[in-house]
């Protein structure tokens, strides 16, 4: 057991202090061991006859110890400085970088800004060097990243782990810089993924808090060919294929964005004023959409996938909505046309040129989406009504204001899709036999029916309209409830796999379905 104490200690050679520290060895009752009379404290002004060879190889290992530092700081700020400013491929590199989802991309800065989750961006490097390095570039508040690294021709040779921006946002912050090292060569497909919702504690009360907005920066390069004909080493998207299967859009409230997945029903606890102190203090953290049955269904489509969603929002309404400070009165059709979710200045164009123009309104993000073109899906699934009629004792809506703002809904989709209609599915349920344990007032099956007679009224005003009804059992067949629930209720990673599992061959087949009809309709269009 070692201890500290502070001295002077003056030495007979020189005459002037040396050392302000000693160390004492004790053992465990706190008795001076027998052999440590090398180490004899002094008192303030006593003197020794001669410095110990101790203490002289300590007063060197912290000079060269400093040293070493030193010069550590200086090589390392030397060797940043160099990356960003000569090696750095700024974000506005469309031609390097596949944006998946709603972005905003400012050219002045050189960034991409997303908030909704499982927005994600991904790259290709190729690498002839091995130990080589790339930089990632950063801001991100109350944000997780999943970055995924796959070597090109082998599905099983993938890796990934897991990057945490900063919990407040501060306009002084540098960005954040991650490491990726590569101890092989060959060529990488790097994707980094949102995991979190634009708003992890809603947009009630806590709407002044920044929202969780990653901002990509762009990458630099350790180590990049000098002969190269591609910049840091990365290759243009167009020698890749990418080409997805299908193009599928999510829209939907908790389930959807992934909430609590990464929790336990022990993060319920302790209650303070009716909220769970571990989802307020961490709640952002337990989000992960990348492990949502979005996620799970587009990996086994083989489908590129886009998430709007937000726990507790609705169609008519949205959760608790007698107690607007807690989820705030703008519900999903609201948000849904925000490129950024928490901005209104920002509008995402579907039907758009290759490069669209972000609304002038908005001065804070003065850019451009990225070049999706008419991205449009081959079928947007949308889960919503859950949080019209749960949470709401005596408020819940007439089966006609529901359907009204139901229908609505669907025909804004269509008209923003009108140059490629898609096929829209709508799913309810999803809920287990013993979600009444944990709230009495939840009730995931209890609105379907008035789901299924909103869809119902809608196809009967528009036959030709491709719009299917998917119920999700809440008997235990699907979620059970027992080893697959995470926090506040929600499911966990396994009880939305098994939600996937159930919705994979229904999506399928009406997928095969519509698509195949789309193709006929085309050929004979152009005979």
């Amino acid at each position: 057991l070692c201890r500290r104490k502070e001295h002077y200690l003056h030495s007979l050679a020189s005459g002037r202090e040396c050392g302000r520290h000693e160390i004492f060895m004790f053992d465990s009752q706190g008795n001076r061991l027998d052999g440590s009379a090398a180490y004899m404290a002094l008192q303030p002004g006593q003197k020794q006859n001669k410095p110990t060879r101790c203490h002289r190889a300590g007063a060197l290992c912290c000079i060269v110890s400093l040293w070493l530092l030193a010069m550590g700081m200086l090589l390392a700020s030397q060797k940043t400085s160099r990356i960003w400013a000569q090696e750095r491929l700024s974000a506005c590199e469309t031609q390097y970088y596949a944006y998946s989802g709603r972005w905003v991309l400012d050219a002045e800065v050189g960034s991409a800004t997303a908030e909704w989750p499982c927005t994600s961006v991904s790259f290709y490097v190729q690498k002839s060097l091995k130990n080589a390095a790339i930089e990632l570039l950063w801001h991100g508040v109350r944000v997780q990243l999943r970055v995924q690294v796959r070597r090109v021709g082998s599905a099983h040779d993938t890796s990934q782990l897991i990057l945490v921006g900063r919990r407040w946002w501060a306009p002084w912050a540098p960005p954040i810089r991650s490491f990726l090292r590569f101890r092989e060569t060959g060529t990488f497909l790097i994707e980094l993924r949102k995991m979190t919702a634009a708003a992890p504690y809603n947009l009630g009360f806590w709407s002044f808090l920044e929202p969780s907005r990653f901002v990509f920066l762009g990458v630099a390069m350790q180590f990049a060919e000098k002969n190269s004909s591609s910049p840091l080493g990365l290759l243009p998207l167009e020698q890749q294929n990418r080409a997805p299967h299908y193009k599928i859009e999510f829209i939907g409230a908790s389930d959807t964005a992934g909430f609590c997945v990464s929790g336990a029903p022990a993060d319920d606890t302790p209650v303070v004023l009716g909220q769970s102190l571990t989802l307020v203090r961490h709640g952002w953290r337990l989000e992960d959409c990348t492990s949502a049955y979005p996620a799970v269904l587009a990996q086994r489509l083989n489908a590129e996938f886009a998430v709007e969603a937000l726990a507790g929002l609705g169609v008519y309404q949205n959760a608790a909505a007698s107690r607007p400070w807690e989820m705030g009165t703008l519900t999903m059709v609201d948000f849904w046309p925000h490129t950024l979710q928490t901005s209104a200045g920002t509008f995402w164009s579907r039907a758009s040129e290759p490069i669209q123009s972000a609304a002038p309104s908005d001065a804070s993000l003065n850019g451009s989406a990225p070049p999706r073109g008419s991205w449009t899906p081959n079928l947007v699934l949308i889960s919503l009504g859950g949080n019209d009629f749960n949470h709401q004792a005596s408020l819940m809506p007439s089966d006609e204001d529901f359907a009204v703002a139901y229908r609505r809904f669907l025909t804004r989709i269509f008209q923003e899709y009108r140059n490629a209609p898609p096929a829209i599915v709508n799913i309810c349920g999803q809920g287990s036999p013993l979600e009444a344990n944990f709230d009495a007032d939840n009730n995931r099956c209890r609105p379907c029916e008035h789901v299924r007679m909103a869809i119902e009224g809608f196809r009967r005003q528009h036959p030709s309209r491709q719009v299917f009804y998917i119920f999700v059992p809440c008997d235990g067949s699907v979620v059970t409830g027992l080893d697959d629930i995470g926090c506040a209720g929600h499911k966990n990673a396994l009880g939305q796999r098994r939600v996937a599992a159930f919705l994979e061959p229904h999506i399928r087949k009406i997928l095969h379905n519509f698509t195949a009809t789309r193709k006929r309709r085309y050929e004979t269009s152009s005979i």
